[in-house]
């Protein structure tokens, strides 16, 4: 989404000017978005969230042992959902803080 809109602005002869960036437990990869241009604000994902470290690359681009083999370990919490899940909530799951 984020390359996508990016793409366009440029198109539409539209400015980034101002505009920030909030990024919660996206499947975004931080540098590249940043390599981009983009001004990111704010980047936020719990350390065993499998969809920002893994699907979006951030813990593989930028080397963290801890958040990669934590979120292999936790990925399958990411099918249950709720309090155990580190994706539902902005800090975790509720058993996960």
């Amino acid at each position: 989404m984020t390359y996508s809109l990016m793409n366009k602005i440029p198109k539409k002869k539209i400015t980034q000017g101002k505009l920030k960036v909030f990024m919660n437990g996206g499947a975004v990869n931080k540098l590249i978005t940043k390599k981009m241009g983009v001004n990111l604000a704010r980047f936020e994902a719990h350390s065993l969230d499998a969809v920002p470290n893994i699907v979006g690359f951030n813990a593989i681009t930028t080397p963290n042992p801890f958040r990669l083999i934590g979120s292999l370990i936790s990925s399958p919490l990411l099918g249950i959902g709720g309090e155990w899940s580190p994706h539902t909530y902005s800090g975790g799951g509720v058993y996960l803080k």
